[in-house]
């Protein structure tokens, strides 16, 4: 069984717990993203005719209005306070409050729910007769979607939850669990808070502790929660395979909390297996096994259906179908954790280091991907506090990325056993992958599967140029390509290097949380150019030979240069053909040496040789029709130069346009050619967008940004 020992509640820094108020109860309101909700929300907790309220609003790192909504109203409503979440999960939220709460009692109503203006007092005065221990009310779902009504309607009867009364109950009666349940707050801390560990069934895992404690959880179905389901069926399975999941964690930590009702939606799965393997030798006698399970969905979704409008009818049967498979499949999943070791892991309790493994085509290999590893295993603060492993996957320091040979089939498998291994031992797998062709996928599934089969939370880094831009161009995956990815659901997060990257995983990945992690370099360790003063000035491109680095839109630009009579620079060129192979690095060499220029091209250069020349320059020039967000550009601003780049990926948030540098758009040489000729005719604009660059790098993407932001994640990753 796992360690009964929690993590230690979150509390908000310098935060010290208040002293609690008989006359004051706090309401605790977890949200994340909710600017649709949150403002009906505090309507209605304002509203409450318990006039003696503490509004905790805890803002779980919200990427829309939410924070704003909330901060606003607390301006004009001095009872609303604002707490941040960055760790965005519910039981983090719960004991920031927990901490922050200065009420008696505590009553907790989430973001995208509504309560009758009496909820609060009820509550309470439940809670006052010293007879329970928690109070929650029944939580009916609001569909504004066909499907969403559907989904209310099937979370309403039992044949859809079971024995959960609080979806259906009638009566007043003591119960096992209370959703959005109001506790007293002093015993909420007695008992240490909600679990961190459990970013899914902690309330369940609360309620046990409570009972285990001695005190009684009371239903009340007067106490009406207005409460907005998923609205969708896809969200809805997904929703309850999370919950089937977390069941067999909290089973682990409290084994007799399970209920032959539990078991129901798992066993019903296990016999869709084995009925499916029958199937292919007595495929009349299998359908005839399933036959009992279809009559009883046949019978209650047309029995609930009554219920519903005409057009969320066709829906109820997939509702319910929806929750009983998504609720098997994920305790399947939970007991494949349970039983390789993954769900045992718990460094907060052991005492020592989380372990890291990152696994990425490091040196010899170049380029962005081998940078980035270098930059989080060699980071100290990182390594401070997470045992950091890197499993390099290099086999030659040239490469072309996707070739469908045996050779790279034979690798794949021999990296993914790697990670097997690796992940035996790893708290936390970050893989570092381009992701993109097919076979790289590919690989990377079966690298993601082998870590997740290992016992190991899986993180799966994007670093693709083409997913990364947000450009139709560069990436528009196709039926068979969206299947595929499709399958990075193994994987526990995906990060990107660009916010456009994320609104894509976003779209073509549903269910599989992603975030953008900015590239960092070591701001220190560059020496910065002479700043514009040297002549002639020095034009620096930077990236492989290849035709999406815009290679030829540069050769376009230097002629046009060059028929104007434009003078006084030199064109250094510093690449090679990795990724792309030789036989179209050297096609665009010869346009190099047809425009007069193959003494520019200085070929691959790293370390020393390599800073020599950014140091040397005066403009960084990088024309790609897409990227994400190179490393070459954040090297060349840590070293002072001005830029010159298109405006694709994350190069936009990164270099303002006549701040940090000059931007055009893809494929438009003469545009390029018009930047290039401010710049090297002025060189105090070269002075002005030079230092604002290594400003801004030294803000924003230096490495100790970097470690702050990867140490949020592991620590998050590490408490799944």
């Amino acid at each position: 069984m796992e360690g009964t020992k929690r993590m230690q509640p979150t509390k908000a820094a310098g935060q010290v717990t208040p002293a609690l108020r008989d006359d004051l109860v706090t309401v605790v309101i977890p949200a994340r993203n909710e600017e649709r909700f949150i403002g009906p929300c505090l309507d209605a907790v304002l509203a409450q005719d318990e006039p003696r309220l503490q509004v905790v609003v805890v803002d779980g790192d919200s990427e829309d209005r939410t924070a704003e909504i909330v901060r606003r109203r607390a301006v004009e409503d001095p009872r609303v306070e604002l707490v941040e979440n960055p760790a965005r999960i519910i039981p983090v939220a719960l004991n920031l409050a927990l901490a922050a709460a200065r009420g008696r009692y505590l009553v907790r109503i989430d973001a995208h729910a509504t309560v009758p203006d009496d909820y609060v007092r009820r509550a309470v005065e439940h809670l006052r007769t010293g007879r329970w221990g928690g109070v929650g009310g029944r939580k009916d779902g609001v569909g504004v979607t066909p499907a969403g009504a559907a989904v209310a309607a099937a979370m309403a009867s039992p044949f859809g939850v079971g024995g959960s009364t609080y979806h259906h109950g009638t009566e007043v009666q003591p119960v096992e669990h209370i959703p959005f349940g109001a506790y007293p707050t002093a015993l909420a801390r007695e008992l240490g808070g909600w679990d961190e560990r459990l970013a899914v069934n902690q309330d369940f895992e609360f309620d046990v502790r409570v009972r285990a404690a001695g005190h009684q959880l009371l239903f009340d179905p007067g106490l009406v929660i207005l409460w907005h389901c998923r609205q969708s069926i896809g969200d809805l399975f997904r929703q309850y395979k999370r919950y089937g999941r977390g069941k067999v964690r909290v089973a682990r930590l409290h084994p007799r909390s399970l209920r032959v009702r539990h078991l129901m939606a798992p066993a019903l799965v296990a016999s869709f297996a084995l009925i499916g393997a029958f199937s292919v030798v007595r495929p009349r006698r299998a359908l005839a096994a399933l036959t009992p399970y279809l009559a009883a969905l046949g019978v209650a979704g047309a029995t609930t259906a009554r219920r519903v409008d005409p057009p969320a009818r066709p829906y109820v049967p997939a509702a319910f179908a929806a929750m009983h498979i998504g609720w098997g499949i994920g305790f399947w999943h939970g007991v494949v954790d349970a039983v390789v070791g993954r769900s045992r892991r718990q460094p907060s309790s052991s005492g020592r280091k989380p372990r890291v493994v990152v696994i990425a085509q490091a040196a010899p290999a170049q380029g962005g991907i081998a940078s980035f590893a270098k930059s989080i295993v060699d980071d100290p603060s990182l390594g401070g506090d997470f045992d950091l492993e890197l499993l390099n996957t290099t086999r030659q320091a040239v490469r072309v990325g996707g070739a469908p040979t045996a050779g790279n089939a034979r690798n794949a498998i021999v990296d993914a056993a790697r990670a097997y291994g690796a992940s035996r031992r790893a708290d936390v797998v970050h893989l570092q992958t381009a992701l993109v062709p097919a076979l790289p996928l590919l690989r990377a599934l079966a690298i993601c599967g082998a870590a997740r089969l290992g016992g190991a939370t899986v993180l799966c880094h994007v670093h693709s140029g083409r997913i990364n831009s947000g450009r139709a161009e560069a990436f528009t995956p196709g039926p068979a390509m969206r299947v595929l990815l499709r399958g990075l659901r193994v994987a526990d997060g995906l990060l990107t290097c660009a916010d456009l990257g994320t609104a894509t995983l976003r779209r073509v990945v549903p269910g599989v949380p992603v975030e953008t992690v900015n590239n960092a370099v070591d701001v220190a360790s560059f020496v910065p150019s002479s700043g514009g003063a040297s002549a002639p000035v020095r034009l620096l491109f930077l990236g492989t030979i290849s035709r999406r680095k815009g290679v030829l839109d540069l050769v376009t630009a230097i002629r046009l240069l060059q028929e104007r009579g434009v003078g006084g620079w030199e064109l250094d060129v510093v690449g090679g053909a990795a990724e792309v192979g030789e036989e179209e690095a050297g096609s665009l060499r010869e346009a190099f040496v047809a425009a007069g220029l193959g003494s520019s091209l200085l070929g691959p250069l790293h370390g020393p040789a390599l800073n020599s020349r950014l140091t040397a320059a005066d403009v960084f020039v990088l024309p790609s029709h897409w990227e994400g967000q190179p490393i070459a550009m954040l090297e060349a601003m840590a070293t002072g130069l001005p830029i010159v780049a298109t405006r694709v990926g994350a190069i936009p948030d990164v270099v303002g346009h006549e701040v940090e540098g000059l931007l055009v758009e893809p494929h438009e040489p003469e545009a390029l050619a018009d930047v290039l000729e401010r710049l090297i005719t002025d060189g105090e604009l070269r002075q002005r967008l030079g230092a604002a660059a290594r400003r801004r790098v030294e803000a924003e993407h230096d490495t100790v940004h970097l470690s702050r932001r990867l140490s949020d994640i592991y620590r998050r990753a590490v408490s799944v």
